[in-house]
């Protein structure tokens, strides 16, 4: 008969593990800073297991020690639903390390985080770049169900920096058709910068954008060569400034015409664009050669020859 090969288990048939939550939340009472920390961090990684420590987790955004604050803000966001109260309070902390957890946390959990959103539209417009681009990204994982965010997105199309502009037309995109109508009128903006965002996130919509290309062929009707606007402020992902978005280089090296955004985005659209195509056409042999281009490629994808 052969020997048992089982190996002896390491905790004692009936034993119960101790619960280490009471004595990590005693451990944030500590005046050690490392204490507080390490003990945050070890709640954080407990995650829902550890939802009895949220009331002192969230005394914690207030810790003198602003490394513990933002281990508090990051804790919370690993709680998950339970945590959205905290969240949204952490959101106007005047601490821009504890608003950035806060954005990245709700971003984590997308549609979850709904009851968010009005806060999340004022984080659109937060001083701090990172805590208004997390807003966007936390608003682009909702999907359709940010469909209320609409006009808050359009208006923080407002002199922001690229990076947040793009996540904005992003969140417009994933909202999808419900964000048309609005998108239209906005392809009439005075502000050349916001049509052109506005172009991308109907872009973003595919062949779900088709009831768009009407106002789209009326917007190009109205429109006639000419170079872009004077450059607004643009920055890049780098922390060039965390407070106020400042210029950088230009977008396009050389002058733009309008129209090329919008034939760009009927292509994106593709075979539902197929109202566009008598324009296309007679726009083949325009005097500017990358709008003729772009034309050309439009017809190619509307047609599905490419």
């Amino acid at each position: 008969m052969m020997a048992s090969t089982a190996r002896p288990s390491a905790t004692p048939v009936g034993a119960e593990r101790a619960d280490p939550v009471p004595d990590l939340i005693r451990q944030l009472r500590a005046d050690d800073d490392n204490s507080r920390m390490a003990g945050v961090v070890a709640l954080g990684r407990l995650g829902s297991l550890a939802l009895d420590a949220l009331p002192a987790i969230r005394k914690l955004l207030h810790d003198e020690e602003a490394r513990v604050r933002k281990a508090a803000a990051r804790a919370l966001g690993q709680m998950g639903p339970p945590a959205l109260g905290p969240l949204v309070d952490a959101l106007e902390h005047e601490d821009k390390d504890v608003r950035r957890q806060a954005v990245w946390a709700l971003g984590r959990l997308g549609r979850q985080a709904l009851p968010a959103l009005g806060a999340l539209c004022k984080a659109l417009k937060d001083s701090d770049i990172r805590t208004a681009s997390g807003a966007a990204q936390a608003l682009v994982n909702m999907g359709s169900a940010a469909e209320p965010a609409v006009p808050a997105l359009l208006g923080a199309l407002q002199n922001v920096n690229l990076v947040q502009c793009r996540l904005i037309a992003k969140a417009l995109g994933e909202i999808g058709p419900a964000a048309l109508p609005a998108l239209a009128r906005a392809l009439h903006d005075s502000d050349y910068y916001v049509r052109r965002e506005v172009c991308v996130a109907i872009g973003f919509m595919g062949m779900r954008a088709a009831p768009v290309v009407g106002p789209m062929l009326n917007r190009l009707a109205h429109l006639k060569p000419s170079p872009p606007p004077p450059h607004r402020p643009h920055e890049a992902a780098d922390e060039v400034s965390e407070t106020a978005p400042t210029p950088i280089k230009p977008i396009q090296a050389e002058p733009a015409d309008e129209r090329l955004v919008l034939i760009q985005t009927l292509a994106r659209i593709g075979p539902a664009a197929t109202q566009a195509r008598e324009y296309l056409i007679a726009t083949l042999n325009d005097p500017n050669r990358r709008v003729a281009e772009a034309a050309a490629q439009a017809l190619l994808r509307i047609m599905g020859w490419n």
